[in-house]
Order: structure tokens, then C-alpha cells, then sequence
């Protein structure tokens, strides 16, 4: 999912949790001329849902992003179901 990183002014791209650390994401940060790969705290990061942009910290708290059903990928949620089980099925 699209991605901003506030203290670098940088959008990117990111699904994917680092596997020692869950309250860390690896992302995929744009530069000038080339794109930048980095684990980020998820706390750093801000997505945009529903035309808001809400820190991906808070919005996995509130499972408007879940997670796959094995913990390693995370998306933003498609439906009520998704959000009341807390994860989503490939």
C-alpha cells in the first residue's frame, strides 16, 4: 500500500512486516533518482483511507489495515469481515 514518511517528506510503498519485529514494516521509499528500501517503525509511517491520512500504527491498531493470516503482509482491510476477524485470507 502507498505510504508517506513524515520526516523525510517521502511517499513509497509498503506490505510487509519485518519479521523480527512486528511493530516494524520494510518499505520501499522513493528518492530522486532511485528508490530507497528501509525498515521503518509503523508509527513513522501514514496511509491514506478513506481520503484520510492516519499513522499505520493507529490504523492497524484499529484494524482498518490487518495483516495476512500468518502475520508477515498487511493491507489495507476490504471489508467489515476483515476487520472484525482482524486479518485477511489470500
Amino acid at each position: 500500500m502507498k505510504v508517506y514518511h513524515k520526516k523525510s517528506h517521502r511517499y513509497g510503498i509498503a506490505d510487509m512486516f519485518n519479521n523480527k519485529n512486528k511493530n516494524e514494516v520494510i518499505a520501499s521509499l522513493e528518492t530522486e533518482y532511485d528508490v530507497e528500501v528501509n525498515v521503518f517503525k509503523a508509527n513513522e509511517l501514514f496511509v491514506r483511507i478513506d481520503g484520510q491520512a492516519i499513522n499505520l500504527k493507529e490504523a492497524l491498531d484499529q484494524q482498518l489495515v490487518v495483516p495476512d493470516l500468518y502475520g508477515n503482509y498487511f493491507r489495507e482491510a476490504k471489508n467489515e469481515q476483515e476487520r472484525n476477524r482482524g486479518y485477511y485470507e489470500n
